[in-house]
């Protein structure tokens, strides 16, 4: 059986080869080859634990490359597109356009209809891809899913809890738009989504996004791309490009590549491991993550044993949140508190409890008739308060670990113990900061072994996959708040610092560039750009 699968996609390699001449798509392949992921049998056991094998290929180098040796040519006439594809003929100019990325993903569901029967222009392209990418998303769809269990209160988990609602919004509207009930269904819709959250490329304003033939065969190797794309642009900042620099799109070496060795892509080397799982369904042992996030669920349960303290700062953050837009409350990648965490902490350790029997109204709530009727007293609190609130998030005024020095501990232990709790789900029962740590430490070094052990746990390219990827990405956002914790509630005790920095390489901060923020919009929007849209 596992050699007729591998002569199966020997055969699916070659049929696509020959298409990729049809097309006019330029590959030397004397120069470059696509393989199979698996090689050996110790891979191919490793394989039938993950999903949609049939999408495991990489590209290899045949002989050695020197830097700026020109790989492929793709016209972008075989780039798959909302203009290229079949449903673009069928529905007309402009309906596909009008639902944007969306339009992308039905187009995707669409075009397989026509697949198997070879009538698709692009069947033996579509042949290469997997019927669904191994997402979490997917992983979502059971509430028993041993992975979707690993990644509670991650930054996968929360960007998913609104993804799936988004996700089934685009879909209702993509039916409606197309008049598609009759073959757009929610798992159709939501397979070809993750294809194209995956694979998917802007490649310029004219074609948008697109699925790129040959293009996207190259696993992603953070900080390890062998390539870069030239053409995407139709123009440059002093010429017009000729007709052939415009219609095509050219995968140039940037460095040496030895004979043998796997040619890396980077989807993004500011992709840290949370989008990287989310969006393509891997992570890397060798990328880190960049933030632990503190979403608006998490404000709204606590521990018993930790209530009132809890209480005290989620009524600045709330208060925080409505007054300031784009305040961030998140733990970085140093370790370190967001502005926002620190002003409410602050603001919460804060010997006034009157502020807790105070509510001060929203900047824009208060009409001239309201100012009019406020006591004197009411008066001088609110301006006290507002005073304090802009000293605290003025970082020319106030420094960060000025704003630390003033925080109670017991409130510093608070957000730090049900942060942790939120990972786990049940209660915690830690005395204190330096059980909490032990807590947390231990959990760290289990995820580890479980990330080693688990399936999925041989190399896809530069990442792992699967449960593997999912005990890994929760070691290292446990890793970076026990980094914070040690940061926040120790101080200089080195002690304790030595405790934890051998498991603290899980996340070590050799962070190479802040990665995006990770915005609760669907996958399928495109973060991996030939050209980079206007604004």
């Amino acid at each position: 059986r596992r050699w007729a699968r591998m002569r199966a996609r020997d055969a699916i390699i070659e049929r696509f080869e020959r298409w990729c001449d049809a097309f006019g798509i330029v590959v030397d392949r004397g120069v470059v080859g696509i393989e199979c992921v698996s090689k050996s049998a110790a891979d191919e056991d490793a394989l039938d634990d993950v999903d949609n094998v049939a999408g495991c290929f990489r590209v290899v180098a045949k002989t050695r490359i020197d830097a700026r040796t020109t790989l492929a040519v793709i016209p972008k006439t075989a780039v798959f597109t909302t203009a290229t594809s079949r449903l673009r003929r069928d529905v007309g100019d402009g309906v596909l356009e009008a639902l944007g990325e969306v339009g992308v993903v039905c187009a995707v569901a669409y075009e397989r209809r026509f697949v198997e029967d070879g009538s698709s222009a692009f069947s033996a392209y579509f042949a290469m891809i997997p019927q669904r990418e191994n997402l979490p998303q997917f992983w979502w769809v059971d509430d028993d899913d041993a992975r979707r269990k690993v990644l509670r209160g991650t930054s996968v988990e929360i960007l998913l809890e609104e993804d799936v609602a988004r996700m089934e919004s685009d879909w209702m509207e993509a039916v409606e738009t197309l008049n598609a009930s009759s073959w757009l269904t929610f798992d159709a819709f939501r397979d070809a989504a993750s294809v194209v959250a995956s694979r998917a490329f802007f490649v310029d304003e004219q074609l948008g996004q697109g699925l790129m033939p040959f293009a996207d065969l190259f696993n992603h190797l953070s900080d390890g791309a062998h390539f870069h794309v030239v053409g995407a642009s139709t123009k440059t900042k002093t010429k017009t490009k000729t007709n052939a620099e415009e219609d095509a799109i050219r995968l140039e070496s940037c460095r040496e590549i030895s004979a043998g060795d796997e040619v890396y892509n980077s989807f993004g080397d500011d992709h840290d491991n949370a989008m990287l799982l989310y969006k393509y369904g891997f992570a890397e042992r060798t990328n880190v993550v960049r933030s632990i996030q503190f979403p608006d669920d998490f404000w709204n349960a606590s521990n018993p044993s930790t209530a009132t303290n809890f209480h005290a700062i989620v009524y600045f953050y709330e208060w925080l949140n409505e007054n300031y837009g784009g305040i961030e409350f998140e733990i970085d990648e140093d370790g370190g508190l967001s502005r926002g965490l620190l002003t409410a902490l602050c603001m919460a350790s804060k010997d006034d409890d009157e502020w807790l029997e105070y509510e001060p109204e929203a900047d824009d709530s208060s009409s001239e008739e309201d100012e009019e009727t406020k006591t004197e007293e009411q008066q001088v609190k609110e301006g006290r308060f507002r005073s304090c609130v802009s000293e605290c998030m003025d970082e020319e005024a106030t420094s960060s670990s000025e704003l630390l020095a003033e925080i109670k501990p017991e409130l510093l232990f608070t957000l730090f113990a049900e942060r942790f709790q939120y990972y786990c789900g049940d209660e915690i029962s830690s005395a204190g900061p330096s059980e909490l740590l032990v807590s947390i430490l231990d959990d760290v070094r289990a995820c580890l072994a479980s990330s080693e052990s688990s399936p999925g746990s041989f190399a896809v390219g530069g990442g792992v996959c699967g449960l593997s990827a999912a005990y890994l990405l929760r070691a290292q956002e446990l890793s970076l708040l026990s980094a914070a914790l040690v940061r926040a509630c120790f101080d200089d005790d080195d002690d304790v610092q030595e405790a934890s920095d051998d498991d603290n390489n899980a996340n070590d901060a050799h962070a190479r560039k802040k990665p995006k923020v990770l915005v609760a919009a669907p996958a399928y929007n495109p973060t991996v750009y030939l050209q980079k849209p206007s604004a």
